[in-house]
């Protein structure tokens, strides 16, 4: 049976007013602009889940559903009574905030953050990964169209990781990246900066070439195509290895260098093409 106050992230004894708040900020997470960038399955997710946070409110806001359904609550998983709540009449749901699509934000770790109460962090969280599930499931599908001999890796600090299938010397498989994915929050000048020192470690010297993409929110088109530039002018092997990709995750928009390979470029349609 679900919790509908785990859900709403209220307490038992919550007022009609708190849970009328709560209900408003749970179901603005998943209006129809913020997540109709993220493909059908995601957007199915989404009308899933603000189906139930509509249904919780309707229950809770009536006195005797309510009633009725802490009954059955206690029963089924042991909750504890609550006081009563004074009677009133059911309300519609309040009309959820207009919103605009906003960035996805990195997947959260870690214990929830002070002033935050669990339920609410640990809802917050479900839906950051299943916008990072969606995400990297595109991206995937985008790399094996192209590059069906690719092999998947596992690289500190990165999301995804590729080699291109190429063989090496003796017909060896080729252990280094050529494909690294990574999502942050803002791609910023700071994000870009640290994202670039980490692929360069995890490419290394006298390779054949690495892409790199940098997803999330890009605010300052020019700050990201300068740092970029900046970077790919410092000396060393490595430099003229890496083509860093910043890609605005809200509209798939990937401003990449003029000489980023075809196959990188290939990719990015198709994942571009998928988030439409």
């Amino acid at each position: 049976m679900t919790n509908y106050y785990e859900l709403l992230s209220v307490g038992p004894t919550a007022a009609p007013e708190e849970i009328k708040r709560k209900f408003r900020e749970a179901i603005s997470r998943y209006h129809p602009d913020k997540v109709q960038h993220l493909g059908k399955e995601f957007q199915e997710m989404a009308a899933t889940r603000a189906a139930q946070l509509t249904e919780a409110y309707r229950i809770l806001m009536n006195a005797e559903l309510r009633a009725e359904y802490d009954r059955q609550l206690q029963a089924t998983q042991g909750a504890p009574p609550r006081e009563a709540s004074p009677p009133r009449e059911e309300s519609p749901p309040p009309p959820a905030p207009p919103e605009a699509a906003a960035a996805v934000p990195p997947p959260p770790s870690g214990s929830p953050p002070p002033g935050h109460p669990s339920p609410f962090f640990e809802e917050r969280s479900t839906r950051d990964v299943y916008v990072r599930q969606a995400t990297l499931g595109r991206i995937r599908q985008a790399v094996v169209a192209e590059l069906p001999a690719a092999t998947e890796l596992l690289v500190r600090g990165f999301d995804l990781a590729y080699t291109d299938g190429k063989k090496g010397l003796f017909g060896k498989g080729r252990s280094t990246p050529a494909f690294l994915v990574r999502l942050v929050r803002d791609v910023n000048r700071a994000a870009i900066r640290e994202t670039w020192a980490m692929a360069a470690k995890a490419v290394g010297p006298g390779t054949r070439g690495a892409c790199v993409l940098v997803l999330g929110a890009v605010t300052a088109v020019r700050d990201a195509r300068d740092e970029v530039a900046a970077l790919r002018r410092q000396p060393g092997k490595v430099t003229e290895t890496l083509c860093l990709v910043p890609v605005d995750i809200r509209d798939w928009a990937a401003h990449a260098p003029r000489d980023t390979p075809q196959v990188w470029r290939s990719i990015l349609d198709r994942v571009r093409q998928a988030g439409r």
